[in-house]
């Protein structure tokens, strides 16, 4: 249907037409139907964030909230994806929905569960840097960088040189 907005009420009459025209019609309204779930789960374990794709006419992060426990307790939705904590989490266990709405009397949506586990990532750092600063005539810098866990997309060390807080100097080298 054309027109019909998101978190508004309306009533509806159904009525099934023969050719006596005598069917009793029912009443629909749609101010105690929930908002559908959003859809689309993303479960990003190495960065412990959950996202999802909105429901059509709920596009901010406001509009949502979010468990962790099986909807035993919900939290205001900060960003999509949302940050979920590290830990181990169970599929169906971290969930979002569109947040009920006081204001308009609209009840909390239908939750999108997980559908991937959370692990606990015990590697916080996949690189380590070791660096030196030399001052002399010249300003040097020596640095070391040690892989400490598995990485296969590009990655680089980005040096940066501020005088007070202007930016004088940006380079960036590609770790092999």
């Amino acid at each position: 249907m054309k027109g019909v907005k998101a978190g508004q009420a309306y009533d509806f009459v159904v009525k099934a037409v023969d050719e006596r025209d005598n069917s009793t019609p029912s009443f629909v309204n749609t101010e105690s139907i929930k908002p559908m779930a959003p859809t689309n789960p993303t479960v990003d374990d190495g960065f412990n964030t959950y996202g999802w794709t909105d429901v059509p006419g709920y596009s901010e992060p406001t509009d949502y909230e979010y468990s962790v426990n099986n909807g035993q307790t919900w939290k205001q939705v900060t960003a999509n994806p949302q940050p979920v904590g590290d830990g181990e989490i169970r599929a169906g266990a971290v969930q979002v929905r569109v947040k009920s709405n006081e204001e308009t009397g609209d009840p909390a949506g239908l939750p999108l569960k997980s559908n991937k586990d959370f692990t606990e990532n015990n590697v916080h750092d996949v690189y380590s840097v070791e660096r030196t600063l030399i001052r002399g005539k010249e300003l040097a810098v020596n640095v070391k960088i040690n892989q400490q866990a598995a990485y296969s997309d590009d990655a680089y060390v980005v040096f940066e040189l501020f005088k007070s807080n202007r930016l004088m100097m940006i380079n960036a080298i590609p770790i092999h």
